[in-house]
């Protein structure tokens, strides 16, 4: 069980405090450990989200130099999930047409740092609206 420690961008383990790495296998990783929880409960979570319509994947960076990464997300699209393609390329960034994917995604052509604060702002934006309203 992990959490971010304080007002840095660091992982704190709950049981004793000290820093730690989040539980994520990155390319050539010599430290990677087996999570405890089998690969199982991201089934059940995968089938319960997309089953309630509530699966939205958050693509940011990968492009085409990551396939197990896209290819799981083209996967959770065809499967009813919604998407949010960023990349910097603009090649990278887009979809596949066909009708799977639908109106279900959107493609952005910018940074992933840039995307997420352009996202956060039409939350907000979406949020006001909503408060205004009777």
């Amino acid at each position: 069980s992990w959490q971010l420690g304080g007002g840095e961008n660091h992982i704190n383990c709950k049981r004793c405090g000290r820093r730690a790495r989040p539980n994520v296998l990155m390319f050539d990783d010599d430290e990677w450990e087996e999570p405890e929880e089998p690969p199982k409960a991201y089934k059940r979570w995968e089938k319960a989200a997309l089953s309630a319509g509530r699966a939205v994947v958050l693509e940011g960076g990968c492009g085409k130099r990551v396939p197990t990464v896209r290819q799981n997300t083209n996967r959770l699209a065809r499967k009813g999930a919604w998407v949010i393609r960023i990349n910097a390329s603009a090649e990278d960034a887009k979809c596949p047409k066909d009708a799977a994917f639908g109106v279900r995604t959107v493609s952005l052509h910018c940074g992933v740092l840039k995307a997420i604060r352009g996202i956060n702002e039409a939350i907000a934006r979406i949020r006001q609206g909503v408060e205004r309203e009777p």
